[in-house]
This record gives C-alpha cells, structure tokens and sequence, in this order.
C-alpha cells in the first residue's frame, strides 16, 4: 500500500507526513541496497523538523515509516483491575 511515487526525486513528503500524522504506515520505495540507510536518516530528520516522532523500518524494496506512539508524561502504571499501582 504505497502512496508515493517510484522515483526518488518525486517522493510526496506532503503525502508520507500526512498519512504519519493519521497513525497509518506510509512507503517508500527503495531502489538499491545503499539508498536505506540514507532514506532512513532523510525521513528521520524531515520528521524532526515537523515536530512528528516516527519510526523507520526497513521492509523488501521499501522503507516503511510508522508513527512513534507518544509516551506518556506521569501517568501510573494501571493494573488488569484498572487500579493504579503505586
């Protein structure tokens, strides 16, 4: 399911972060072996600049780049009873 385009120079930045901000997984697609790790650090810090937590996962011939779920200020820990714990 991937909503942005095959070629490098063309990638939909608008697209990815929109999908990101939604909680749904965007792609993309990836050519070579050497390209992930550059693609990888490229999302990472365009995200940073939009204030948006992602996290990036290497798939077959993709980057996948999914929403960082928000970790939670001071909130206790809850037992199965819904009782906080101390």
């Amino acid at each position: 399911m991937s909503d942005v385009p095959d070629d490098d120079d063309d990638v939909d930045w608008k697209a990815i972060f929109s999908l990101v901000r939604q909680g749904k997984t965007a792609e993309i697609p990836i050519a070579n072996e050497r390209e992930y790790a550059r693609w990888a650090k490229q999302v990472t810090k365009r995200a940073e600049r939009r204030g948006i937590a992602v996290e990036v996962n290497r798939g077959l011939a993709v980057l996948r780049v999914e929403p960082r779920p928000a970790v939670a200020g001071n909130v206790g820990a809850q037992t199965s009873s819904g009782e906080a714990e101390p």
